[in-house]
This record gives structure tokens, sequence and C-alpha cells, in this order.
């Protein structure tokens, strides 16, 4: 009973060493490797927000993504007639 949980373990650290190593052989900045796809499809040279951002604009582009998501999600599911019909059925 005890050697699947074993395994688990065994597995999961095998796991993460392989991902430490191959994650370290070609590593790149984050930045560099962002600049260097922004080149290759072509809009490298579009703005974007330069320097560091203030913690309340940060929470404030969070909190709009928020609320896109809920606004979309909404009209998904109380505009789609498929969702609408399913939600009033009472078997």
């Amino acid at each position: 009973m005890c050697a699947p949980y074993f395994l688990t373990i065994v597995f999961f650290v095998t796991a993460g060493f392989l991902w430490l190593v191959i994650s370290t052989l070609n590593f790149k900045s984050r930045r560099q490797a962002l600049e260097e796809e922004m080149e290759a499809s072509g809009l490298g040279d579009v703005n974007t927000r330069s320097g560091k951002a203030s913690y309340l604009s940060e929470v404030g582009y969070g909190v709009l993504g928020f609320g896109e998501s809920i606004w979309v999600g909404a009209k998904l599911v109380l505009l789609n007639r498929q969702f609408v019909c399913k939600s009033f059925d009472s078997h």
C-alpha cells in the first residue's frame, strides 16, 4: 500500500530535478527573451509600458482585467440560449 505513495515522491523529485537541468541549459533573461520574440514577430517598434509602473496602476490593471472577465463570462452564460435554457430545466 505504501509503494505507490513512495513512487509518487520519487517521480516528483526526479521531474523537479530534470526541469531544473533543462531550464538552465539555454537560459535567457525574461526581458531578453521577450525582446527577441517581439523582434521575430515584427512588433519590435511597438512601445510597451516604459519603466516601472506604480503599485496602484498595477492594481488598477488587475481590477480592470477581473471586471472584464466577469463581464465576458456573464455575457456567455446569460446571453447564450444553450446555457439559459439548461438553467431553467427542473429535471
